[in-house]
């Protein structure tokens, strides 16, 4: 039987709703309305505190959110790392569209570019 072959720790970013936003970000145009910093929170804590700010940051009706997170050693950060896979919980996606990586003027490796669904 053969061995799974070895993915990377960071799952690839779902692009948000609006296209228009994914261009932006790759250039660096966009707008964050909201900063979220997890320096110096653990795994269990930054996740915890992400979901309440980004349940605040919905019902204020933000659409873009810049998330720090930091870059880690090697780049391999818990929090870097650990982003992607809350995005993919339940919970994250009733509120979540799509995230990207920041763009370097923005934080570039330690950041995350989180967009909101669009809220009645």
């Amino acid at each position: 039987m053969a061995r799974p072959r070895h993915t990377s720790a960071i799952k690839s970013p779902a692009p948000p709703e609006d296209r228009s936003s994914h261009k932006k970000v790759r250039r660096g145009q966009v707008q964050a309305q909201a900063r979220i910093d997890l320096h110096g929170k653990r795994h269990d804590e930054a996740r915890a505190y992400l979901l309440r700010r980004l349940e605040e940051c919905a019902y204020e009706h933000i659409r873009c959110v810049l998330v720090i997170t930091g870059r880690g050693i090697r780049d391999e950060g818990v929090l870097r790392t650990g982003l992607p896979n809350w995005m993919g919980e339940g919970v994250f996606r009733t509120l979540v569209s799509g995230y990207a990586p920041a763009h370097t003027r923005h934080g570039g490796k330690g950041a995350w570019y989180i967009f909101l669904r669009k809220t009645p």
